[in-house]
Protein backbone atom coordinates (compact mmCIF):
# COMPACT_ATOMS: atom_id res chain seq x y z
CA UNK A 1 0.00 0.00 0.00
CA UNK A 2 1.68 3.22 -1.30
CA UNK A 3 0.94 6.52 0.43
CA UNK A 4 1.31 10.44 0.16
CA UNK A 5 0.54 12.68 1.67
CA UNK A 6 0.07 16.45 0.41
CA UNK A 7 -0.27 19.96 2.39
CA UNK A 8 -1.81 23.05 0.96
CA UNK A 9 0.81 24.95 -1.69
CA UNK A 10 2.99 27.68 0.45
CA UNK A 11 2.18 31.01 0.23
CA UNK A 12 4.37 33.96 1.17
CA UNK A 13 2.67 36.83 3.09
CA UNK A 14 4.05 40.12 4.68
CA UNK A 15 4.26 40.33 8.51
CA UNK A 16 1.67 43.49 9.10
CA UNK A 17 -0.01 44.35 12.01
CA UNK A 18 -3.04 45.71 12.01
CA UNK A 19 -4.53 47.51 14.86
CA UNK A 20 -8.07 45.66 15.64
CA UNK A 21 -11.54 47.12 16.66
CA UNK A 22 -10.74 46.81 20.23
CA UNK A 23 -11.73 49.65 22.40
CA UNK A 24 -8.50 52.15 23.07
CA UNK A 25 -8.55 51.46 27.04
CA UNK A 26 -5.70 50.29 29.63
CA UNK A 27 -5.34 46.72 28.60
CA UNK A 28 -3.57 44.39 30.78
CA UNK A 29 -3.10 40.83 29.08
CA UNK A 30 -4.14 39.04 26.04
CA UNK A 31 -4.77 35.47 25.24
CA UNK A 32 -6.65 33.25 22.63
CA UNK A 33 -7.70 29.75 21.13
CA UNK A 34 -5.36 27.09 19.98
CA UNK A 35 -7.11 28.33 16.02
CA UNK A 36 -7.13 32.22 16.96
CA UNK A 37 -10.20 32.35 16.49
CA UNK A 38 -11.42 33.19 20.10
CA UNK A 39 -9.29 36.51 21.83
CA UNK A 40 -9.61 37.58 25.32
CA UNK A 41 -8.15 40.38 27.12
CA UNK A 42 -8.62 42.44 30.50
CA UNK A 43 -8.44 45.69 31.17
CA UNK A 44 -7.30 47.30 34.05
CA UNK A 45 -6.76 51.74 34.42
CA UNK A 46 -4.50 52.53 36.79
CA UNK A 47 -3.52 56.22 36.85
CA UNK A 48 -0.28 58.20 38.85
CA UNK A 49 -1.98 61.44 40.15
CA UNK A 50 1.45 62.76 41.60
CA UNK A 51 0.83 61.46 45.13
CA UNK A 52 -0.48 58.00 44.33
CA UNK A 53 -2.63 55.53 41.99
CA UNK A 54 -6.37 56.26 41.46
CA UNK A 55 -7.64 53.08 40.11
CA UNK A 56 -10.60 52.52 37.56
CA UNK A 57 -11.65 49.13 37.03
CA UNK A 58 -12.27 47.26 33.80
CA UNK A 59 -14.54 45.11 31.99
CA UNK A 60 -13.26 41.77 30.28
CA UNK A 61 -13.87 41.49 26.42
CA UNK A 62 -13.73 39.17 23.99
CA UNK A 63 -13.92 38.48 20.30
CA UNK A 64 -15.04 34.96 18.52
CA UNK A 65 -14.13 36.60 15.23
CA UNK A 66 -10.30 36.67 15.61
CA UNK A 67 -10.21 40.09 16.57
CA UNK A 68 -12.97 41.68 14.19
CA UNK A 69 -14.86 42.74 17.02
CA UNK A 70 -14.84 42.96 20.21
CA UNK A 71 -17.77 43.03 23.10
CA UNK A 72 -17.73 43.38 27.00
CA UNK A 73 -17.95 39.87 28.89
CA UNK A 74 -20.49 39.50 31.85
CA UNK A 75 -17.14 39.40 33.98
CA UNK A 76 -17.48 41.82 37.07
CA UNK A 77 -16.01 45.24 36.88
CA UNK A 78 -13.14 45.15 38.64
CA UNK A 79 -9.38 45.69 38.43
CA UNK A 80 -8.46 42.79 36.46
CA UNK A 81 -4.72 41.85 35.86
CA UNK A 82 -4.38 38.44 34.07
CA UNK A 83 -5.66 36.11 31.98
CA UNK A 84 -5.17 32.66 30.34
CA UNK A 85 -7.30 30.53 28.13
CA UNK A 86 -7.83 27.10 26.66
CA UNK A 87 -7.01 25.37 22.76
CA UNK A 88 -10.88 25.33 22.52
CA UNK A 89 -11.47 28.64 23.52
CA UNK A 90 -14.21 27.73 26.21
CA UNK A 91 -12.27 27.83 29.34
CA UNK A 92 -10.93 31.32 30.30
CA UNK A 93 -9.59 32.25 33.68
CA UNK A 94 -8.67 35.52 34.85
CA UNK A 95 -7.21 36.73 37.95
CA UNK A 96 -8.03 40.04 39.95
CA UNK A 97 -5.55 42.36 41.42
CA UNK A 98 -5.50 41.46 44.99
CA UNK A 99 -8.80 39.57 44.55
CA UNK A 100 -9.78 36.17 43.69
CA UNK A 101 -9.52 34.08 40.10
CA UNK A 102 -12.37 33.97 37.87
CA UNK A 103 -13.62 30.94 35.69
CA UNK A 104 -15.77 31.19 32.87
CA UNK A 105 -16.44 27.59 30.58
CA UNK A 106 -18.36 28.99 28.02
CA UNK A 107 -16.16 31.40 26.26
CA UNK A 108 -17.06 34.52 28.71
CA UNK A 109 -20.57 34.51 28.54
CA UNK A 110 -21.01 33.61 32.38
CA UNK A 111 -17.76 33.92 34.87
CA UNK A 112 -17.82 32.39 38.92
CA UNK A 113 -15.37 33.67 41.41
CA UNK A 114 -13.17 30.27 42.10
CA UNK A 115 -11.91 28.82 45.42
CA UNK A 116 -8.30 30.56 44.61
CA UNK A 117 -7.09 32.39 47.85
CA UNK A 118 -7.23 35.92 47.56
CA UNK A 119 -3.52 37.75 46.69
CA UNK A 120 -1.36 40.03 44.44
CA UNK A 121 -0.94 37.63 41.32
CA UNK A 122 1.01 38.88 38.35
CA UNK A 123 0.34 36.02 35.69
CA UNK A 124 -1.51 32.78 34.40
CA UNK A 125 -1.40 29.89 32.09
CA UNK A 126 -3.46 26.47 31.63
CA UNK A 127 -3.49 23.58 30.02
CA UNK A 128 -4.55 23.25 26.75
CA UNK A 129 -7.69 21.29 27.91
CA UNK A 130 -8.04 23.90 30.98
CA UNK A 131 -7.51 21.62 33.77
CA UNK A 132 -4.49 22.29 35.38
CA UNK A 133 -3.89 25.86 36.08
CA UNK A 134 -1.10 27.84 37.76
CA UNK A 135 -0.61 31.58 39.12
CA UNK A 136 2.12 33.54 39.83
CA UNK A 137 2.66 35.92 42.75
CA UNK A 138 4.84 38.79 42.75
CA UNK A 139 5.43 39.84 46.60
CA UNK A 140 7.13 37.68 48.88
CA UNK A 141 6.73 34.74 50.05
CA UNK A 142 6.78 34.01 46.53
CA UNK A 143 4.01 31.71 45.75
CA UNK A 144 2.74 29.53 42.68
CA UNK A 145 -0.78 28.87 43.19
CA UNK A 146 -1.54 25.24 41.67
CA UNK A 147 -5.24 23.61 40.41
CA UNK A 148 -5.26 20.16 38.82
CA UNK A 149 -9.38 20.15 38.83
CA UNK A 150 -10.41 23.62 36.44
CA UNK A 151 -9.66 25.86 39.38
CA UNK A 152 -12.49 23.76 42.01
CA UNK A 153 -9.38 23.63 44.19
CA UNK A 154 -6.03 25.16 45.27
CA UNK A 155 -2.68 24.36 46.26
CA UNK A 156 0.23 26.77 46.52
CA UNK A 157 4.26 26.05 46.43
CA UNK A 158 6.82 28.60 47.38
CA UNK A 159 9.47 29.09 44.69
CA UNK A 160 10.53 32.85 45.27
CA UNK A 161 9.57 36.22 45.32
CA UNK A 162 9.44 38.35 42.34
CA UNK A 163 7.84 36.08 39.87
CA UNK A 164 6.35 37.63 36.55
CA UNK A 165 5.29 35.64 34.11
CA UNK A 166 4.40 31.97 33.28
CA UNK A 167 3.87 29.48 30.89
CA UNK A 168 2.68 25.88 30.63
CA UNK A 169 2.95 22.71 28.09
CA UNK A 170 0.12 21.80 26.48
CA UNK A 171 -0.35 19.12 29.13
CA UNK A 172 0.10 21.54 32.26
CA UNK A 173 3.00 19.13 33.29
CA UNK A 174 5.98 21.11 32.92
CA UNK A 175 6.12 24.80 33.72
CA UNK A 176 8.44 27.75 32.93
CA UNK A 177 8.36 30.67 35.54
CA UNK A 178 10.01 34.03 34.49
CA UNK A 179 11.38 36.47 37.98
CA UNK A 180 12.90 39.25 39.45
CA UNK A 181 15.10 38.96 42.86
CA UNK A 182 15.09 35.35 42.95
CA UNK A 183 18.64 34.20 44.23
CA UNK A 184 20.35 32.13 42.41
CA UNK A 185 18.51 32.40 39.39
CA UNK A 186 16.29 33.98 37.12
CA UNK A 187 14.05 31.48 35.22
CA UNK A 188 12.66 28.18 36.68
CA UNK A 189 11.54 25.54 35.36
CA UNK A 190 9.59 22.04 36.78
CA UNK A 191 8.63 18.78 35.24
CA UNK A 192 6.15 17.46 37.53
CA UNK A 193 3.27 20.30 37.53
CA UNK A 194 4.65 23.01 39.98
CA UNK A 195 5.90 20.86 43.02
CA UNK A 196 9.48 21.03 42.59
CA UNK A 197 11.72 24.12 40.62
CA UNK A 198 15.19 23.02 39.00
CA UNK A 199 17.06 27.03 38.33
CA UNK A 200 18.67 26.56 34.71
CA UNK A 201 19.91 30.18 34.42
CA UNK A 202 20.37 31.73 31.19
CA UNK A 203 22.56 34.81 32.56
CA UNK A 204 23.68 36.07 35.68
CA UNK A 205 21.73 39.08 36.48
CA UNK A 206 19.05 39.22 33.92
CA UNK A 207 15.32 40.15 35.54
CA UNK A 208 12.83 38.42 32.91
CA UNK A 209 9.57 39.78 32.20
CA UNK A 210 7.99 37.09 29.70
CA UNK A 211 8.71 33.27 29.18
CA UNK A 212 6.77 31.42 26.82
CA UNK A 213 6.99 27.18 25.42
CA UNK A 214 5.77 25.01 22.80
CA UNK A 215 3.19 22.21 22.98
CA UNK A 216 5.63 19.62 24.96
CA UNK A 217 7.85 22.25 26.25
CA UNK A 218 11.25 21.20 24.54
CA UNK A 219 11.17 24.69 23.21
CA UNK A 220 11.54 27.46 25.58
CA UNK A 221 11.85 31.25 25.31
CA UNK A 222 12.59 34.04 27.97
CA UNK A 223 12.71 37.61 26.92
CA UNK A 224 14.33 40.15 29.56
CA UNK A 225 14.43 43.87 30.12
CA UNK A 226 17.61 43.83 30.42
CA UNK A 227 18.12 43.56 26.91
CA UNK A 228 18.49 40.05 26.01
CA UNK A 229 16.03 37.25 25.14
CA UNK A 230 17.73 33.34 25.59
CA UNK A 231 15.73 29.89 23.71
CA UNK A 232 16.52 26.65 24.69
CA UNK A 233 15.66 23.59 22.95
CA UNK A 234 16.25 21.13 25.26
CA UNK A 235 13.35 21.94 27.94
CA UNK A 236 15.42 24.54 29.74
CA UNK A 237 18.46 22.48 30.84
CA UNK A 238 20.63 24.54 28.72
CA UNK A 239 19.86 28.56 27.39
CA UNK A 240 21.39 30.27 24.30
CA UNK A 241 21.83 34.16 23.48
CA UNK A 242 19.13 34.99 20.92
CA UNK A 243 20.15 37.20 17.88
CA UNK A 244 18.08 40.32 18.50
CA UNK A 245 18.73 43.70 18.90
CA UNK A 246 19.71 45.19 22.86
CA UNK A 247 16.12 45.88 23.92
CA UNK A 248 13.78 46.27 26.80
CA UNK A 249 11.97 43.11 25.85
CA UNK A 250 8.83 42.91 27.78
CA UNK A 251 6.98 39.56 26.78
CA UNK A 252 7.05 36.43 24.08
CA UNK A 253 5.04 34.03 22.48
CA UNK A 254 5.16 30.70 20.92
CA UNK A 255 4.16 28.22 18.44
CA UNK A 256 2.86 24.75 19.54
CA UNK A 257 5.54 22.92 18.03
CA UNK A 258 8.30 26.14 19.26
CA UNK A 259 9.29 26.99 15.48
CA UNK A 260 7.39 30.21 15.54
CA UNK A 261 8.51 32.90 17.92
CA UNK A 262 7.75 36.17 18.10
CA UNK A 263 9.24 38.91 21.07
CA UNK A 264 7.99 42.40 21.78
CA UNK A 265 9.75 45.64 23.61
CA UNK A 266 8.38 47.98 25.54
CA UNK A 267 11.30 50.56 24.32
CA UNK A 268 13.21 50.20 21.31
CA UNK A 269 16.64 51.96 20.02
CA UNK A 270 15.94 54.93 22.32
CA UNK A 271 11.97 55.09 21.25
CA UNK A 272 9.49 53.05 21.51
CA UNK A 273 9.30 49.43 21.07
CA UNK A 274 9.63 46.77 18.35
CA UNK A 275 8.81 43.26 17.62
CA UNK A 276 10.81 40.68 16.38
CA UNK A 277 10.10 36.67 15.49
CA UNK A 278 11.36 33.71 14.03
CA UNK A 279 10.45 30.70 12.02
CA UNK A 280 13.40 28.81 13.03
CA UNK A 281 13.25 27.92 17.00
CA UNK A 282 14.90 31.18 17.37
CA UNK A 283 17.72 30.82 15.25
CA UNK A 284 17.58 33.62 13.27
CA UNK A 285 15.06 36.75 13.79
CA UNK A 286 13.38 39.37 11.70
CA UNK A 287 11.88 42.79 12.58
CA UNK A 288 8.41 42.57 11.70
CA UNK A 289 6.34 45.71 10.44
CA UNK A 290 4.93 46.68 14.20
CA UNK A 291 4.19 50.33 14.74
CA UNK A 292 6.83 51.84 17.68
CA UNK A 293 4.47 51.10 20.63
CA UNK A 294 5.04 50.31 24.28
CA UNK A 295 4.17 46.81 23.82
CA UNK A 296 3.41 44.46 26.87
CA UNK A 297 1.51 41.19 26.39
CA UNK A 298 1.19 39.14 23.34
CA UNK A 299 -0.16 35.67 22.03
CA UNK A 300 -0.06 33.50 19.56
CA UNK A 301 -2.07 30.37 17.70
CA UNK A 302 -1.07 27.17 17.80
CA UNK A 303 0.43 27.38 13.88
CA UNK A 304 1.84 30.87 15.03
CA UNK A 305 0.53 31.85 12.04
CA UNK A 306 -2.04 34.38 13.86
CA UNK A 307 -0.68 37.00 16.83
CA UNK A 308 -2.31 39.18 19.10
CA UNK A 309 -0.17 41.81 21.22
CA UNK A 310 -0.90 44.79 23.18
CA UNK A 311 0.81 48.03 22.06
CA UNK A 312 -0.29 51.33 23.87
CA UNK A 313 -3.67 51.11 24.51
CA UNK A 314 -4.69 49.00 21.63
CA UNK A 315 -4.87 45.20 20.50
CA UNK A 316 -2.99 44.32 17.57
CA UNK A 317 -3.16 41.30 15.04
CA UNK A 318 -0.64 39.96 12.84
CA UNK A 319 -2.17 37.18 10.32
CA UNK A 320 0.36 35.00 7.90
CA UNK A 321 -1.06 32.52 5.71
CA UNK A 322 -1.14 29.19 7.32
CA UNK A 323 0.78 26.25 5.85
CA UNK A 324 -0.41 23.09 7.69
CA UNK A 325 1.93 19.98 7.38
CA UNK A 326 0.22 16.22 7.65
CA UNK A 327 1.94 14.07 9.97
CA UNK A 328 0.96 10.32 9.37
CA UNK A 329 1.76 6.87 12.31
CA UNK A 330 0.82 3.85 10.43
CA UNK A 331 -0.85 1.12 12.49
CA UNK A 332 -2.14 -2.11 10.35
CA UNK A 333 -4.81 -0.88 8.17
CA UNK A 334 -5.24 2.13 9.93
CA UNK A 335 -3.59 5.35 9.84
CA UNK A 336 -3.92 8.23 11.84
CA UNK A 337 -3.16 11.97 10.24
CA UNK A 338 -2.83 14.91 12.67
CA UNK A 339 -1.84 18.38 11.79
CA UNK A 340 -1.10 21.27 13.94
CA UNK A 341 -4.99 23.08 15.17
CA UNK A 342 -4.43 26.25 12.10
CA UNK A 343 -5.65 29.52 12.17
CA UNK A 344 -7.73 28.61 9.19
CA UNK A 345 -10.36 26.82 8.36
CA UNK A 346 -9.17 23.21 5.98
CA UNK A 347 -11.06 20.22 4.77
CA UNK A 348 -9.02 16.88 4.46
CA UNK A 349 -9.57 15.75 1.26
CA UNK A 350 -8.58 12.31 0.00
CA UNK A 351 -7.63 10.77 -3.58
CA UNK A 352 -6.72 7.74 -5.43
CA UNK A 353 -5.36 9.39 -8.50
CA UNK A 354 -4.91 12.38 -7.84
CA UNK A 355 -7.86 13.70 -10.22
CA UNK A 356 -10.84 13.15 -8.23
CA UNK A 357 -10.51 14.62 -4.87
CA UNK A 358 -13.19 14.14 -2.29
CA UNK A 359 -13.77 15.24 1.73
CA UNK A 360 -12.90 12.40 4.84
CA UNK A 361 -16.28 11.80 5.81
CA UNK A 362 -14.38 11.92 9.79
CA UNK A 363 -14.57 15.06 11.83
CA UNK A 364 -11.06 15.54 12.81
CA UNK A 365 -10.50 14.88 16.82
CA UNK A 366 -8.82 17.67 19.17
CA UNK A 367 -5.71 16.39 21.01
CA UNK A 368 -4.97 18.95 24.16
CA UNK A 369 -1.52 17.02 24.73
CA UNK A 370 -0.40 18.51 21.22
CA UNK A 371 -2.76 20.44 20.37
CA UNK A 372 -3.20 18.70 17.16
CA UNK A 373 -6.54 17.59 15.04
CA UNK A 374 -5.98 14.21 14.36
CA UNK A 375 -8.24 11.79 12.35
CA UNK A 376 -7.95 7.76 11.73
CA UNK A 377 -8.57 6.34 8.81
CA UNK A 378 -8.75 2.93 7.21
CA UNK A 379 -6.91 2.71 4.07
CA UNK A 380 -8.16 -0.21 1.37
CA UNK A 381 -6.52 -0.20 -1.90
CA UNK A 382 -2.60 0.07 -3.39
CA UNK A 383 -2.50 3.86 -2.86
CA UNK A 384 -4.44 6.71 -1.02
CA UNK A 385 -3.06 10.39 -1.03
CA UNK A 386 -4.44 13.05 0.94
CA UNK A 387 -4.38 16.71 1.48
CA UNK A 388 -5.45 19.27 3.67
CA UNK A 389 -7.53 22.56 1.21
CA UNK A 390 -8.21 25.43 2.83
CA UNK A 391 -11.67 27.29 3.04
Amino acid sequence: MALVFLSSPSRACAQVWTQTSAPTTNWTRVACSADGSKVVAPVFVEVWTGSGYDVFPGPIYISTNSGASWAATSAPITNWNSVCMSADGNTIFAEVNGGPIYLSTNSGAYWSATSAPIDYRTAMACSSDGVKVSSTQYYLPGMVYLSTNSGISWTNNYVGSGLMSVACSADGNTMVVGAYWVAGASVLVSTDGGWTWTAPVPADGLNWNGVACSADAHEMAAASPNYAVYISTNSGLSWIPAAVPNEVWSCTTSSADGRKLAVAATTFQGSLGAIYSSSDSGMNWVSNSAPNLWWQSIASSADGETMFAIGGNNIYVRRTTPRPMLNVTPSGNNILLSWIVPSQLFTLQQSSDLATWSAVGVSPALNYSNVHYEVVISVTGNKQFFRLVSQ
